[in-house]
C-alpha cells in the first residue's frame, strides 16, 4: 500500500511540475502577419492626419486581418460625414471590401479596371479625365501615402457590384466669373435624385466638372473659398433633369 501511495504521489508532483512549467512558459503569440502591420501603419497615418474618418479607423482596428500576407494595399477609406443616411452598412466584415490587394497610385486606376479586395470581392473602376469612381462611388483627393499601402478618402460606403456600373448620363456643370471668364477650383458636392451623395467634385482650369450618374435628376450645391454662394440674395444651387 505504501509503494501505491508513493506512486500515487510521485505522478501527482509530475502533473504539479508540469502545470508550472506551463505557466512560467507559455505558447508564443504569433507574429502578426504582414497585412497586420501594414493595417497598423495606415491606422497610425490616419489617425495623425484624416480626423474626417476616424469612425472608420475605429473599425478598421477591429478587423481581423491574420491570414492576410500581402503589405501593399490600397484601401479606400470613408468620411464620418452623412453616416447616419448611409443605406450601407460599415462593420469589420463589410470593411473589408474597402481594402484593396495590391497597390495603386491613381494613375493606375484606369477606366473599365477591376480591384480585388481581400474579402475577394470584385471592385470596377470607372473613369473620367482625373475623377475616380469605385463601384459608383467617387474619390475626393489624391493618394495618401501609408507604409508601402496608398489611402484613398471616399464620402459613403462602397456597395457590392455584380457588373460595372456604367453611368446613364454625364452632366457638365460649368462655373464662370461675371466677366465670363472659366472659374477654376469651384467644389461641387452632386446628390442624385434619391438624395445619394455622388460625391464633391472640382471644376478644372476650364471651369467644367463632369458628373456621371444613374438617376435622371441630379442636385447640387457649388462653393470656393473666398467667394459667396449668394447672389441678389439668393444661394446658388443647381438642379439638371436629364431624360
Amino acid at each position: 500500500m505504501k509503494t501505491l501511495a508513493y506512486y500515487l504521489l510521485g505522478i501527482f508532483s509530475l502533473c504539479l511540475l508540469n502545470a508550472c512549467s506551463d505557466e512560467e512558459n507559455p505558447t508564443p503569440e504569433p507574429p502578426p502577419s504582414k497585412g497586420q502591420e501594414e493595417v497598423q501603419k495606415i491606422v497610425e497615418v490616419l489617425k495623425e492626419s484624416n480626423p474626417e474618418v476616424s469612425q472608420f479607423v475605429e473599425i478598421l482596428e477591429k478587423v481581423n486581418v491574420a491570414d492576410l500576407t500581402q503589405d501593399e494595399l490600397t484601401v479606400f477609406a470613408v468620411k464620418n460625414k452623412n453616416t447616419a443616411s448611409r443605406a450601407a452598412v460599415l462593420d469589420t466584415a463589410s470593411i473589408k471590401n474597402h481594402i484593396v490587394k495590391g497597390r495603386y497610385a491613381k494613375e493606375d486606376l484606369t477606366d473599365g479596371s477591376t480591384l480585388t479586395s481581400i474579402s475577394n470581392e470584385t471592385l470596377y473602376v470607372t473613369r473620367t479625365e482625373n475623377d475616380v469612381q469605385i463601384n459608383g462611388v467617387k474619390i475626393e483627393g489624391n493618394a495618401i501615402p501609408a507604409g508601402n499601402s496608398y489611402v484613398y478618402v471616399v464620402p459613403e460606403v462602397i456597395p457590392t457590384a455584380e457588373v460595372p456600373l456604367v453611368p446613364l448620363h454625364a452632366t457638365t456643370i460649368i462655373t464662370k466669373l461675371p466677366t465670363g471668364e472659366a472659374l477654376a477650383g469651384v467644389n461641387i458636392e452632386a446628390k442624385d435624385g434619391r438624395g445619394n451623395l455622388l460625391g464633391t467634385f472640382t471644376t478644372n482650369e476650364n471651369g467644367e466638372a463632369i458628373i456621371q450618374h444613374q438617376s435622371d435628376t441630379l442636385s447640387y450645391v457649388i462653393s470656393k473659398e473666398n467667394f459667396s454662394n449668394l447672389h441678389d440674395g439668393f444661394l446658388i444651387a443647381g438642379m439638371d433633369e436629364n431624360q
